[in-house]
């Protein structure tokens, strides 16, 4: 596989080559992709555009070579997708991944390219995210790959949102530490986290678990 043995440079320009401009690029690949436009089989160039995709993402997300999906995605913004052609192949290419643009494929892999956008300040509703994944890795239909990127960046997103949170209650009610600088991570004022915080510490020994056994203790006897 390209993306173990060559740079990530050498990835996307192989990636444009191919996909985008249709010229340049491995003479086996581009042949293979000739075919299957020929052929006019489209759902098999959705496919194959996707799994390719996902499987980058994948690659470079475990490498954390996160920069490059970031580039990955502004491909998919060449000008020349616009450009007008007489050529039956290149038409038809164009237009294809134009309607993979707009399809929810794309969509979906933009979604789960949030994990990329470390400093990124992101729409409150956008925490949802991990959980919007999670429909991707638990359908079977899905490609493995697709699968595989969606479970490590949902996993990714609610590990860095805990840390995130536990940091921010932890150092606001210290008075050592410059409260300023601090980003709350939810979309809940401070008043609001610190009555949550004063609940869970209230409830002590009486949480859902120990409520639930107690109850059940009684019922036997």
């Amino acid at each position: 596989s390209i993306v173990k043995t060559w740079s990530p440079e050498a990835v996307l320009t192989e990636f444009r080559e191919l996909f985008i401009r249709h010229t340049h690029a491995d003479e086996f690949a581009l042949e293979c992709l000739t075919e299957i436009i020929l052929k006019n089989q489209k759902s098999e160039f959705d496919n194959l555009l996707r799994r390719c995709c996902y499987i980058l993402i994948n690659n470079w997300n475990i490498s954390r070579n996160h920069p490059y999906i970031s580039l990955l995605i502004q491909l998919f913004e060449d000008s020349s997708l616009h450009e007008n052609t007489n050529a039956l192949i290149l038409g038809r290419l164009r237009s294809w991944v134009k309607s993979f643009i707009a399809s929810s494929d794309f969509e979906t892999i933009k979604l789960v390219t949030t994990r990329c956008e470390d400093g990124k300040t992101w729409h409150w509703s956008q925490r949802y995210t991990p959980y919007l994944l999670a429909s991707q890795y638990a359908n079977l239909n899905n490609p493995f790959e697709q699968r595989q990127v969606a479970q490590k960046v949902s996993r990714q997103l609610k590990d860095q949102f805990k840390f995130e949170l536990a940091m921010y209650t932890a150092r606001s009610e210290s008075a050592r530490v410059n409260f300023k600088g601090l980003k709350n991570p939810t979309s809940l004022g401070d008043e609001v986290l610190r009555l949550i915080k004063t609940v869970v510490i209230k409830r002590g020994t009486y949480s859902y678990p120990n409520l639930a056994k107690i109850f059940c203790s009684k019922h036997r006897t």
